[in-house]
């Protein structure tokens, strides 16, 4: 893909096609690689498009929960758990 069409192909694909510069039709005339590549941009960009949900997707009740239970089963099960506990207690007890 050249040059004119690269520096303005985000413009382009996201429908403001009046902020694009007449070098880049020019271009798309006269460069018939340059315009099937982007026709197959344009179907893919169109294909994406379609894949978006419309509305903003909430987490089912109790998933934030599920999550914190998750991550303290973790940690108390890791065996780096055994030597922050003992360096943590050595920390608390040097403080006293």
């Amino acid at each position: 893909m050249h040059e004119p069409i690269k520096d303005n192909l985000e413009e382009y694909l996201n429908g403001c096609r009046e902020k694009v510069p007449q070098e880049f039709h020019a271009h798309l005339r006269a460069c018939e690689a340059c315009a099937s590549e982007l026709k197959l941009l344009e179907m893919h960009s169109g294909m994406l498009r379609a894949l978006r949900h419309g509305e903003e997707l909430e987490p089912r009740a109790g998933f934030y929960a599920r999550v914190m239970d998750r991550i303290e089963d973790q940690s108390r099960s890791s065996i780096w758990s055994v030597f922050l506990e003992r360096t943590r207690q050595a920390k608390i007890a040097a403080n006293k």
